[in-house]
């Protein structure tokens, strides 16, 4: 065979190979991708195929995202032993009564999504609106039980939240109740009959509100700053100059608060005595009786009174006249927005109520700058910021 015309054999075998061999590569590509382990891709048997049974379903990436094995809920052991399952993202909470309504108000107020009880009519000048304007379910236990059931499951809290003291009892109340409406609730004892554990209960809440971490800390820091500076300043006066005290209640003031109930804590951390003792005492806050005689003979340093019906008649009647406490001007009305500074409820703003009433009594040792401290704890503690004509009235003092 001529060179020529061996050059025109291999010319034509390349034109016939060429293709074959391009038809050779995409068939064993189409194979590789066929069998390649692709996470995304879902792929479906042809019905009756024998090899159906060892064919595994690959997810989607959002049904891979709900099987990553990461949990959605966890196990909270409350204080009153029990363990309940909550969602690990809580967003909507509900008090179940005046103690925890004050305490979520400080701590998580943008989860609140109901009340307890309402606010007085002078805290809504104060109050932000989104706060004031909350639904009212009631409280769930006490003297002024009674709740909206169908209002409290419409409005879909994730969690209800019980603080006080704890009872015998509370255990099953609540199992009872978490099974009536089908929502979790818990109890963390929080009895402020110890100011100087009133960090504490910020610190369960930040099991609860991881998020909320720091706020929380930064209120607990505050909370257990006045405490100890109170008590320090305390400790320096002599237990032959600490002085006497009556908790003046309803509307004609002799109804009170008597020595050894969890509302009257606050004059034992102060150094003061309540000196309503030895009296029958009822077990409703400030629902103890006493008779003007005996107060004449008790004849208290100091009269704080809670209600302005109260103050006007303790300042202005002949009767009280001769009480040390009114002759020396030592009668205060308890300021009462948001909430009461001595109590009703006993909670967080107890604390006001160390500074205000220690400014009272003890002026030349508990010296606090009241119209800063009041300033400071209103923006801290309630998101609010206060004129200077505010706080004067607030602390009644315009």
């Amino acid at each position: 065979m001529g060179i020529n015309r061996l050059k025109e054999y291999y010319r034509k075998k390349y034109h016939i190979l060429i293709p074959m061999l391009i038809l050779l590569v995409y068939l064993i590509s189409s194979c590789a991708l066929a069998t390649t382990d692709d996470p995304y891709t879902t792929q479906t048997p042809e019905s009756g195929s024998a090899d159906s049974s060892n064919i595994s379903y690959v997810d989607t990436p959002d049904e891979i995202s709900n099987q990553t094995g990461e949990e959605t809920t966890f196990s909270f052991t409350d204080s009153a032993g029990r363990e309940v399952m909550l969602p690990k993202q809580i967003s909507r909470v509900v008090p179940s009564g005046p103690i925890a309504q004050v305490v979520l108000y400080t701590a998580v107020p943008d989860l609140l999504v109901g009340l307890a009880v309402t606010f007085t009519t002078e805290a809504g000048n104060y109050i932000p609106e989104e706060i004031y304007n909350l639904p009212v379910f009631g409280q769930f236990f006490g003297r002024n039980a009674g709740i909206n059931m169908e209002a409290l499951m419409a409005a879909k809290p994730d969690l209800v939240i019980d603080m006080g003291e704890n009872r015998s009892q509370i255990a099953e109340d609540l199992d009872q109740l978490q099974e009536q409406i089908g929502i979790p609730v818990i109890f963390l004892e929080s009895t402020w009959d110890n100011l100087g554990t009133s960090d504490n209960i910020y610190a369960m809440l930040a099991e609860l509100f991881p998020s909320q971490l720091e706020r929380l800390d930064r209120l607990s820091q505050q909370a257990q700053e006045i405490y100890n500076s109170t008590i320090n300043r305390v400790a320096e006066i002599p237990e032959s100059e600490r002085l006497t005290i009556y908790y003046a209640t309803g509307d004609a003031g002799l109804n009170t608060i008597a020595a050894g109930i969890l509302h009257s804590r606050i004059f034992e951390t102060l150094g003061l005595t309540n000196v309503v003792e030895g009296v029958e005492i009822s077990n409703q806050v400030g629902g103890t009786v006493v008779s003007m005689e005996q107060l004449l003979l008790w004849d208290p340093d100091f009269i704080v009174v809670e209600t302005q019906s109260a103050y006007e008649i303790i300042t202005t009647d002949a009767t009280w006249a001769s009480m040390s406490a009114v002759s020396n001007h030592r009668v205060f009305l308890i300021p009462s927005v948001p909430y009461n500074f001595l109590g009703s409820p006993p909670s967080v703003n107890q604390l006001l109520g160390l500074m205000w009433l220690g400014n009272l009594v003890y002026p030349d040792v508990i010296q606090w700058d009241l119209h800063q401290m009041v300033s400071e704890f209103y923006m801290l503690f309630y998101q609010i910021e206060l004129t200077p004509d505010q706080i004067s009235e607030i602390l009644l003092t315009n």
